[in-house]
């Protein structure tokens, strides 16, 4: 299945797969030490060990006011695999169908797919804007500075010309690009939120119709190992302290409001609800 449909109040979605991988927890945290890994999943109580594949899902969100068809980032390039032309396909919709997109932030698997949506206005935040045309450089070092450890200098190179290259796409876009404050409005009860941590250009998206709310947290946090121990960063994750202190935020309100949660990289169909347990969360799938 490569899509899924529910409802926020008036507000149809589409939880729509881009891609799927598989990857072991130790794969995903490989600087938590295994020990800790183990521990935390023997207390949940979860049928794996830090070396069981699992699939690792790249999903995006598609939301249809009834006015727009707002696209919740781009996924990955078609070249580089992503499936998320087809998966709208599926739904008897094209990438011309698209009247937003709005951008998490500036990584590939959710940027790379920008070209597809030529007739879109790409909307983000201005923070988001500023750094990626003003300190370009920065940038690019917040993300190649993960890989160091892992990759050659040649790869790492040719990461880090590819990636700069995302500086130059903003700027061609020209008026296509829409900046926003967080909390300022896209259509009517969307709106984005600072989350940084994983990236200092990562924000997510709140939505509320009609009482009901969902909020897409991108990629701030991806197994529910995490709910109790926000300090188990990912290894794609470029400021682990800020990225725990944003979690803890975001599952409070998450709880609080009984918002269903959308992320990026949950199991399909990527959306939970949060609940309050114990001094600590509880991850619902729905």
């Amino acid at each position: 299945m490569s899509t899924h449909t529910f409802q926020i109040g008036d507000y149809t979605c589409h939880s729509l797969v881009d891609f799927t991988r598989v990857r072991s927890l130790r794969h995903n945290f490989p600087k938590i030490n295994p020990a800790e890994l183990t521990n935390e999943i023997e207390a949940l109580a979860l049928d794996l060990t830090v070396d069981t594949e699992i699939p690792l899902h790249g999903s995006v969100l598609l939301v249809d006011t009834g006015e727009k068809k707002i696209l919740i980032d781009a996924g990955l390039s078609t070249a580089a695999g992503g499936h998320l032309v087809q998966s709208l396909a599926n739904l008897d919709l094209t990438p011309e169908d698209i009247d937003l997109v709005v951008v998490t932030h500036g990584d590939g698997d959710h940027i790379g797919g920008l070209g597809n949506y030529a007739k879109a206005k790409i909307v983000m935040p201005t923070n988001s804007y500023t750094l990626w045309t003003q300190d370009t450089d920065a940038m690019v070092e917040d993300f190649i500075k993960l890989f160091r450890e892992v990759q050659p200098e040649e790869e790492l190179a040719a990461t880090a010309i590819g990636r700069a290259k995302y500086a130059d796409v903003l700027k061609q876009l020209g008026d296509r690009v829409v900046l926003v404050e967080f909390g300022e409005e896209i259509a009517p009860g969307i709106s984005m939120f600072e989350a940084s941590g994983h990236r200092r250009d990562h924000a997510g998206v709140q939505i509320i119709s009609q009482g009901e709310s969902l909020m897409h947290i991108a990629d701030a946090w991806r197994h529910p190992i995490q709910l109790k121990r926000p300090d188990f960063y990912c290894l794609f994750d470029s400021d682990p302290e800020t990225l725990a202190t944003t979690m803890n935020s975001l599952l409070e309100k998450a709880a609080q409001s009984d918002a269903v949660v959308f992320g990026a990289h949950f199991p399909f169909p990527a959306i939970i609800k949060i609940a309050a347990e114990n001094g600590s969360y509880q991850w619902i799938d729905l």
